[in-house]
């Protein structure tokens, strides 16, 4: 039996094609965050807050020089990065026993929408924003859960929907 042997470059290639590729899958757009400067801090901090920089070398960490720490001590001041928020708007409507809630006119901001109604955020779709339930008697209250997800920056919010119909 031959073995086959793959050389270590192509190996190294591979390994860094596949980290850049996921990397670049997880990271988002500039579009999705409040400021330029929220963009910069979150490539450089990830969605965690920068930490406070250590002021000298005296506590046993590396000096990072003045313009590093003033960065730093700037990006930790700042905190983590803001992203623009989803904005959820419902609108309700009642048509015999049937009550409809449209949430068709939320945002987000890449513009890229998908909806997820009840207890179960996996069941995403773009072309669910609205939710019919049956409801019995003249007058009450109905309710879910709405989950409104931004493909393109990997953020969610939710809101519990209700309505009171008559």
């Amino acid at each position: 039996m031959k073995s086959r042997m793959i050389p270590i470059a192509s190996m190294c290639a591979l390994t860094v094609s596949y980290c850049a590729e996921t990397y670049a899958a997880n990271t988002a757009p500039a579009s999705c965050f409040q400021t330029q400067k929220d963009y910069e801090i979150y490539q450089e901090y990830g969605d965690e807050a920068p930490s406070k920089p250590v002021p000298s070398a005296t506590t046993g960490m590396i000096y990072m020089g003045p313009t590093a720490h003033a960065k730093a001590l700037k990006d930790y001041e700042h905190g983590p990065a803001k992203r623009k928020e989803i904005v959820i708007k419902t609108t309700s409507s009642r048509t015999d026993n049937l009550v409809t809630i449209d949430a068709s006119s939320s945002t987000t901001p890449s513009g890229q929408i998908e909806f997820a109604w009840g207890n179960d955020p996996t069941h995403f779709r773009a072309g669910d924003s609205k939710v019919s339930t049956e409801v019995s008697g003249s007058s009450g209250t109905a309710g879910i859960l709405l989950i409104v997800k931004d493909p393109v920056c990997g953020h969610t919010e939710s809101k519990k929907v209700t309505t009171t119909y008559n």
